[in-house]
């Protein structure tokens, strides 16, 4: 995975890396950085600097600095702006000092310049409201990738885990589905994927909690998971990864094998490998009413 490794002598005498390299992207999206460094008073081997001869600026995709300052004093602040940017992107910067014994290491840092997209909503809440799904978030405050964008202008895209758009370009921080009605003889589960836009640029996505819909099955209520299904609709399993199969319904254990408890060929199965060590997994029952129970039990 590693190649074209080199190494080069260097004299000890060379002064150290530049402290302090900053950048800072230009107001409002525009397409010009500030970049802001301390010049070395030590060299690499420790010991106080007389004098630098120079310190070279670069932009990265740049074979010749973009601002060359000489003579340079050792602990001088330096500043330039950079105004030939000609793109919205992650731009970084290198800066190389030297002295008659040579030059030093190159420091490094990067900015996001220009107008970014939008990045995730925060604090996503989803509730029940009339029957119908309700949510409610946090806009975004940073760029996808930390820089600027319009808040302004700020749209989103709301899809349900049903794969249905049931919003295209809705504003604010809050969103009632009324295109789904909570069923009074059944239960559904669903979640939403809030998706963030300024104009044509799509931000970071967010995805809200496993929300129940529908009247709460009475008690008492027996579930077995006979013939590896389920009699009260739905039980949800649910993981902090990607793989989700941290729990399934199934005929009978297996590894080892194991036959199910009562003889209906209907169980549900914890996994403990196949999902990543730390993973949190969950298994959701359905809403159920406990009125009129004095001790409930599970």
């Amino acid at each position: 995975y590693v190649d074209d490794i080199t190494i080069e002598e260097i004299d000890n005498r060379v002064p150290a890396a530049v402290g302090d390299l900053t950048v800072t992207p230009g107001a409002e999206g525009a397409l010009s950085a500030t970049v802001s460094f301390t010049a070395p008073t030590l060299s690499t081997e420790g010991s106080t600097l007389d004098a630098l001869t120079e310190a070279r600026l670069y932009r990265r995709g740049t074979d010749e600095p973009v601002k060359v300052f000489a003579p340079v004093a050792p602990g001088e602040r330096l500043s330039y702006e950079d105004t030939g940017i000609s793109a919205s992107g992650m731009t970084g910067y290198s800066v190389v000092t030297a002295n008659l014994a040579g030059e030093s290491v190159e420091a490094t840092a990067e900015a996001y310049i220009g107008v970014d997209a939008p990045g995730a909503p925060a604090d996503v809440h989803i509730s029940e409201l009339n029957r119908h799904p309700h949510l409610e978030w946090t806009a975004p405050t940073k760029g996808a990738n930390g820089g600027w964008f319009d808040a302004s202008a700020l749209t989103y895209r709301i899809v349900r885990s049903d794969g249905k758009t049931v919003a295209e370009a809705a504003t604010g921080t809050s969103f009632t589905d009324e295109s789904y009605t909570a069923p009074s003889n059944s239960q559904d589960a669903y979640w939403y994927l809030i998706t963030p836009y300024t104009g044509t640029l799509k931000g970071l996505f967010a995805q809200s909690e496993i929300m129940l819909y529908g009247t709460a099955y009475k008690t008492p209520a027996t579930e077995t998971f006979a013939a590896a299904d389920m009699v009260y609709y739905p039980w949800i399993a649910q993981s902090s990864t990607a793989v989700n199969y941290s729990w399934t319904l199934d005929n009978m254990g297996y590894n080892p094998q194991a036959p199910d408890q009562n003889g209906d060929r209907g169980l549900a199965t914890f996994h403990s490998v196949g999902e990543p060590a730390g993973s949190k997994a969950y298994f959701y029952s359905p809403k159920f009413s406990l009125d009129g129970l004095e001790n409930p039990t599970l």
